[in-house]
């Protein structure tokens, strides 16, 4: 027979696994992005990277963004752009600045936005002379039920059923036209 004890031994086990992990993982340094994310003087962080760095400049940037300082993002592209060349991080800055700073300047974000995606609003017909005539109400007669009867007929469609109102649908002229 077995000791009480035996039996709990692989609860405890796992019981003391389960607790090592979480002990490790609560040692385990969390990186900038996290750090960013709870900080509550984010421009002292930023002082924490490598200055004149690809990742300085967009934290920088991302920062600068923040505190709807645009000028000096804008700054901070040139410089990045110089240093660096285009990336996807600074293509996501510039786009940002772009749209956050629409309220200072509407006609700059939509002038950059036409030119990066090639929207032009200037298209016109080829002749303006020769405009097309169309009709700008619909005939009443041409959608009378009798006219719509006769061209039904015509056309051998007056006694298909999907072309019959349903009983009831409040089609009061219904037999004084099939009739003829």
């Amino acid at each position: 027979m077995r000791h009480p004890s035996a039996r709990s031994l692989p609860l405890a086990l796992v019981t003391l696994a389960a607790l090592n992990a979480a002990l490790t993982a609560q040692g385990t340094p969390i990186g900038f992005e996290e750090r960013w994310a709870l900080a509550d003087d984010r421009a002292a962080l930023v002082t924490t990277l490598a200055q004149g760095s690809a990742e300085w400049h967009y934290w920088h940037c991302r920062e600068r963004l923040d505190a709807r300082d645009f000028a000096t993002v804008r700054r901070l592209l040139a410089e990045w752009l110089t240093r660096h060349g285009e990336s996807a991080q600074w293509r996501e800055i510039r786009d940002r600045e772009l749209l956050m700073s629409y309220g200072e300047s509407p006609q700059r974000t939509f002038q950059e936005l036409r030119a990066r995606f090639g929207y032009s609003y200037d298209q016109r017909p080829d002749d303006q002379t020769q405009r097309a005539q169309l009709p700008t109400r619909l005939e009443p007669s041409l959608l009378s039920a009798t006219t719509l009867a006769q061209r039904a007929r015509a056309l051998g469609l007056a006694e298909s059923a999907h072309l019959q109102p349903p009983a009831g649908a409040g089609f009061h002229q219904r037999h004084a036209v099939a009739g003829g």
